[in-house]
């Protein structure tokens, strides 16, 4: 997934089942944190070392996309967990019907056995910079 390893993307998933391949873009787009170490010392110049993870602004989102209701429930149940998927139950052959929740987005990935799926999704999300 080298074109994925931008932290802070927008991909719109198509075919995702259950989630489980979803929950992994999920990992690598995002949400980001950072470790920062901080130094402390007390009045009696003991020094101490603290760990603070930082959220970053940058958090990457997924659109998963499912047609079948059935799976559509374990994506959902999933979705709750991770808080950067966003769900929706729809046929993916027909992006007008969801286009009022996805924006622009910088990878389309395509996990459907029919190829026309990703140019109908192309045309109306693809983010052209």
């Amino acid at each position: 997934m080298c074109f994925l390893k931008k932290p802070g993307a927008r991909v719109l998933y198509l075919g995702a089942a259950s989630g489980t391949t979803v929950s992994h873009v999920s990992d690598v787009v995002g949400p980001v944190s950072i470790l920062l170490k901080f130094i402390i010392s007390d009045l009696w110049s003991r020094i101490a070392y603290m760990d603070c993870v930082v959220p970053c602004m940058q958090t990457g989102v997924v659109y998963a996309v499912e047609f079948s209701h059935r799976s559509g429930r374990d994506l959902v149940n999933m979705a709750k967990k991770r808080t950067n998927v966003i769900p929706i139950i729809e046929d993916a052959r027909h992006p007008a019907k969801y286009r009022m929740l996805v924006g622009m987005v910088d990878v389309i990935f395509s996990d459907v056995a029919q190829p026309e799926q990703v140019w109908f999704n192309f045309f109306h999300h693809i983010r052209r910079d």
